[in-house]
């Protein structure tokens, strides 16, 4: 796997040669997109904190102005199946039917999002022009601390922000863009993230006092510690029996 930073960060001809040698190798590549309003808006229109303070700095920014940051993207040949684009907080017109078109996943941080106080993600925008979608954690920089707790990633209390921050998705939408969205977006659909004939032997079990009524329900209310955890069909953590 490939992973340029960012569109700022990337010279367009690395961007460029990542795009080519991912495609000539079947690598995935991973970057950073449209993280920030500043990005944005230092792409879209040549202007902003960020386009000054890089300028000062140095950076060649005859390449904004141009367009988003997606269409940045797409105008080097950096969108396709292979291409996991993290964040994606800030669109354009027409950007989600582009992400779409070239099957691009999106991986969206919600603690991430919401610990910048970014704009209301566009889940619905995104998923209604086709785009898969996935979670991710981005980071412990962008992760609150509750008070003396540790900052921890945790995939759970992802989901469960989405949950509060997207009220039209299921616990089952949810689910599966922190699980099966996520292989398809590795490229592992049908190996990971399901348990179902000829996927890798990797579960986790959760406590489950008492019987369900809502299975999704459940599994996203979950915090602490899991019961147990198999790796390639060893228990890594046994189960208490």
């Amino acid at each position: 796997m490939l992973s340029p930073h960012a569109p700022y960060s990337t010279r367009p001809e690395l961007l460029r040669l990542t795009a080519a040698t991912a495609r000539r190798r079947n690598w995935r590549v991973t970057t950073h997109i449209a993280e920030s309003e500043q990005e944005f808006e230092m792409f879209q229109n040549a202007r902003g904190a960020m386009h000054r303070w890089l300028e000062r700095n140095g950076r060649d920014n005859s390449d904004c102005g141009l367009g988003s940051p997606v269409a940045h993207f797409a105008r080097h040949k950096l969108l396709g199946e292979n291409v996991i684009a993290v964040h994606v907080n800030y669109l354009a017109r027409g950007d989600a039917t582009l992400l779409a078109r070239n099957r691009t996943h999106v991986v969206h941080c919600p603690r991430s999002h919401d610990y910048f106080r970014h704009t209301k993600f566009e889940s619905e925008r995104l998923a209604n022009a086709g785009v898969n979608l996935c979670l991710g954690t981005d980071s412990l920089a962008t992760t609150r601390k509750v008070g003396k707790q540790k900052p921890e990633l945790d995939m759970f209390a992802e989901m469960r922000l989405f949950a509060d921050r997207e009220k039209s998705a299921s616990p089952e939408e949810i689910l599966r863009m922190a699980t099966v969205n996520g292989a398809r977006a590795l490229g592992l659909a049908g190996k990971i993230g399901e348990l179902s004939k000829k996927s890798f032997a990797d579960l986790i079990a959760l406590p489950a006092p008492g019987k369900l009524k809502n299975l999704p329900e459940a599994i996203l209310a979950h915090a602490g510690n899991v019961a147990a955890s198999m790796i390639d069909g060893r228990w890594a953590v046994p189960p208490q029996v």
